[in-house]
């Protein structure tokens, strides 16, 4: 979520797999955002798109153009700045769940013994079936 300096919600969102999020604004000012991740992660940072004291004093001399351009590359600046943030801030998350997904996925002892288990008591439960048979005189 991205907040402008009133507290107001400029924009909400969702990151990509990479955990980048791609958004573009115009309006000069100070904004934060806040990332909510999963296991009730949080990471919030705040930034600045253009330089609000010289485009307030220059606002006469400059074109319409030429204020779009500063706009625009102060905003692309900040895009970068923002994705690097954010990235380094759910680098620990990242991490936490690839430590998660590891253990998820791999064969513990428990499993292996769980796994001799079921296939031990089939082959009983098939034993067991058979010997009442041939007892009865219903051999196979």
């Amino acid at each position: 979520t991205v907040y402008d300096s009133n507290g107001k919600v400029v924009l909400m969102g969702k990151t990509d797999k990479e955990g980048e999020f791609d958004f573009k604004i115009e309006k000069p000012g100070k904004y934060k955002v806040v990332v909510n991740a999963e296991l009730g992660h949080r990471a919030v940072t705040t930034f600045q798109i253009g330089n609000l004291t010289n485009e307030n004093s220059n606002s006469q001399e400059t074109s319409g153009e030429e204020k779009e351009q500063k706009t625009e590359a102060a905003s692309n600046i900040s895009e970068r700045e923002i994705r690097k943030v954010i990235r380094e801030e759910l680098r620990p998350i990242h991490r936490e769940l690839l430590k998660i997904e590891e253990r998820e996925s791999s064969i513990s002892y428990k499993d292996v013994i769980g796994g001799l288990g079921w296939i031990i008591g089939i082959f009983g439960a098939f034993m067991f079936g058979y010997c009442v048979r041939r007892k009865n005189g219903n051999a196979l």
